[in-house]
């Protein structure tokens, strides 16, 4: 099997997808599918690999098969662990707290599944989220790489090569189906995102192309020249890497079309990619394979193993004062030096068994005093110290910079000063049509609400979402003149659950909508449908708690959403301006 330099480019893209949406650019939608391409280029890989050698040997090696693949994916997972250990102990203690059990699983490759009987939500969570939790991904390709050696082996045997094709078929419409019977609308859906089961379709979808299109063993069809099966190939790749593209950009992760054949679609234009780039006279795996995509993709393994627990240790807002763009270049650069250190220093030497003999023979030219190598050994050292180091900076600038005053907003357009009061106000009198909707935050400071208002019905629950309000308090809306709604730090509202609210209200009352401030993937998308909704009805208004909080640390507890005494005190302002009419 040649090597396919395209495939690198692919992966490259995949990958800088993931990193970009974890970042929260606001573009990217469905960068999280990259990790869907990683699923479909390994079962690919993997299945014409053993499929080759049974051709080859009329058998397949799997003690030989397992053994590659820990000598590839284990000694960067292992240096990945100990360096984020390192990590939270110099900038995140609280990090450190069930980090030993998620090592555990992640050691035994079954992070997914812990991450599914511990509810830990893919997308919704506050806090600080476990640095591992994207080994999850790796979880479900390690997975396949016990198990599917095993049952290729049985399959080739007892069915023979095209009853397997149709099995494997059979095992994508099984996955696919399973995940849409157990996704259910308006909830969590981390359970078939994480789940083995429900996402297996696809390096499925990649094995089964596997079977069908191994274009390197039927070559002189290919060497000839540039037919038009070739062109017509090329044109394939380009328009189904555009469709790519236009899924990473507009998918959400919370349409209900994802779970209900989305993610076949992706693997399906994916595997329309590979095969593609796979074609040996094609041009389009060239384009595909240029220098800087290559060589991101061969670093996409430490890539995607390192830029998580970088992130998570550099949350905007929280750990550092930096964000937006600045935060994100330095998040990149933090990454790709880590990566390349893995790359250099323990994947490829260990990969290529040259480890030993390699560090023997740079240990003499050190003691040799061969310049170059000390470079080499200082720049490597730079570039594992500059990591931590970074982070720390980022830290200590965060705390140095928490007690400086900050402006704060009044609405959208204008910044105003809005102190906080040092004494309490008396209670304000509101009719008994007041009612305030919303979710833990709210929850919080209820007591301080109950305070200033004691005459306005409070209902807030905690991780309350957008869609379960009609259901949860409509009694209280169809009665209400006036309604404060304080919703989305758990998950992003359509525009059609905001219009369900108002028009379950009477067409005189007032809403007042609070705009979320929460470091979460999903905040601005939130505010951006608050802000339309007050342009679409008349009788909505927005009150921007994002902007009169943000950049103000010690109103928050240390997950950035929750209040501290003195953040209430300013939140419950706000929402009195708000009911008063004077924000």
């Amino acid at each position: 099997m040649p090597y396919a330099p395209g495939l690198d480019g692919l992966r490259a893209i995949a990958v800088m997808a993931v990193l970009l949406y974890h970042g929260e650019v606001s573009w990217l939608q469905g960068g999280y599918l990259g990790v869907e391409v990683f699923f479909v280029i390994s079962g690919y890989l993997i299945t014409a690999l053993l499929l080759q050698e049974h051709a080859q040997h009329g058998g397949i090696n799997r003690r030989r098969f397992w053994i590659r693949r820990a000598r590839r994916l284990l000694p960067a997972l292992y240096a990945l662990l100990v360096g984020v250990v390192v990590l939270a102990a110099l900038v995140a203690t609280d990090a450190l707290d069930g980090l030993g059990r998620e090592i555990v699983g992640a050691l035994f490759y079954v992070t997914n599944w812990q991450l599914i009987f511990t509810d830990q939500s893919y997308f919704e969570s506050f806090g600080r989220p476990s640095p591992l939790r994207h080994l999850w991904s790796l979880a479900i390709e390690e997975q396949f790489y016990v198990v599917w050696p095993l049952l290729m082996i049985w399959g080739l045997r007892r069915l023979g090569r095209s009853r397997l094709l149709l099995a494997i078929g059979l095992g994508i419409l099984a996955s696919t189906t399973l995940m849409w019977a157990l996704y259910e609308p308006f909830t969590d859906p981390s359970r078939v995102y994480y789940g083995t089961d429900t996402r297996a379709a696809g390096p499925l979808v990649g094995a089964a192309l596997a079977f069908v299109w191994q274009p390197w063993n039927v070559r002189r069809v290919w060497v000839r020249d540039r037919g038009p099966l070739a062109r017509i190939l090329d044109g394939t790749g380009i328009v189904a890497l555009l469709a790519l593209g236009w899924l990473f950009v507009s998918l959400l992760e919370t349409d209900d079309f994802l779970y209900q054949g989305g993610f076949l679609l992706t693997s399906t234009i994916t595997a329309l990619v590979i095969a593609a780039t796979m074609v040996p006279t094609g041009r389009f795996g060239s384009w595909l394979g240029v220098a800087p995509l290559r060589w991101l993709g061969l670093r996409s393994y430490a890539i995607y193993l390192w830029h998580w627990p970088i992130f998570v240790f550099s949350r905007p807002r929280l750990d550092t004062t930096l964000d937006g763009f600045s935060l994100l270049c330095v998040r990149l650069a933090l990454t790709l030096m880590a990566a390349e250190v893995s790359y250099r220093l323990i994947e490829e030497p260990l990969r290529n068994q040259s480890f030993g003999r390699d560090a023997r023979a740079f240990m003499g030219r050190l003691r040799a005093g061969d310049a170059a190598a000390r470079r080499t050994a200082v720049l490597n050292g730079a570039r594992l110290a500059l990591v931590p180091i970074t982070l720390v900076a980022l830290q200590s600038s965060a705390l140095a910079d928490d007690a400086e005053p900050v402006e704060v907003a009044g609405t959208v357009e204008e910044r105003t000063s809005a102190p906080v009061p040092t004494t309490v106000p008396e209670p304000v009198i509101v009719g008994p049509g007041t009612v305030a909707i919303g979710d833990s935050v709210m929850t919080g400071a209820a007591d301080a609400l109950a305070a200033r208002l004691p005459a306005m019905e409070i209902d807030a629950d905690i991780g309350r979402q957008w869609w379960t309000v009609a259901d949860d308090v409509q009694i209280e809306l169809r009665a209400a003149d006036t309604v404060i709604v304080h919703l989305g730090n758990n998950g992003a509202p359509s525009s059609n659950m905001v219009d369900d609210l108002v028009t379950s209200m009477a067409d005189d009352a007032r809403i007042v909508l609070l705009t979320v401030r929460a470091p979460v993937r999903w905040e601005g998308r939130v505010n951006n449908s608050l802000r339309e909704a007050a342009e679409r009805w008349p009788n909505v208004e927005v009150a921007e708690w994002k902007a009169l909080s943000d950049e103000q640390w010690s109103w928050f507890e240390s997950d950035g959403v929750h209040l501290t005494t003195e953040g209430e005190t300013a939140y419950v302002d706000l929402i009195v301006r708000s009911v008063r009419g004077t924000t």
